[in-house]
């Protein structure tokens, strides 16, 4: 079961992503006797580097990968294509995604540094 819970802008801007198995969601619920994964799509390189950060922060996720859009194309049409191999949760990372909240982004969205504490 694949779930975008992106926009139709985040689907359109969507350069790179970072994926992981979520432990604590695999093998009940909805990923009852599989796993779950989600993941999360960004615009920049700037903003992926941050994203894959966090994402490795999370103690739940494990497996974790990352790459541009056509990488997880690919891994969609491979990994899953059945629907049930795993659940599969799509996110999109706007301006005000939690991974971002120590980085600053100017208006038109680019990345312009860390903010002093």
């Amino acid at each position: 079961m694949i779930k975008d819970q992106r926009t139709d802008k985040e689907r359109e801007t969507s350069n790179y992503f970072v994926m992981g198995r979520d432990t604590f969601l695999s093998g009940w619920g909805e990923a009852e006797n599989t796993y779950s994964y989600a993941v999360w799509f960004c615009e920049t390189k700037e903003q992926h580097k941050v994203l894959k950060k966090w994402v490795k922060n999370r103690g739940e996720m494990v497996n974790i990968e990352s790459g541009d859009a056509l990488k997880f194309n690919n891994y969609v049409k491979t990994r899953f294509a059945h629907p049930n191999i795993c659940k599969l949760h799509i996110y999109g990372t706007g301006r005000y995604h939690p991974a971002y909240e120590k980085t600053s982004y100017n208006l038109s969205g680019w990345f312009i540094g860390t903010k002093k504490k």
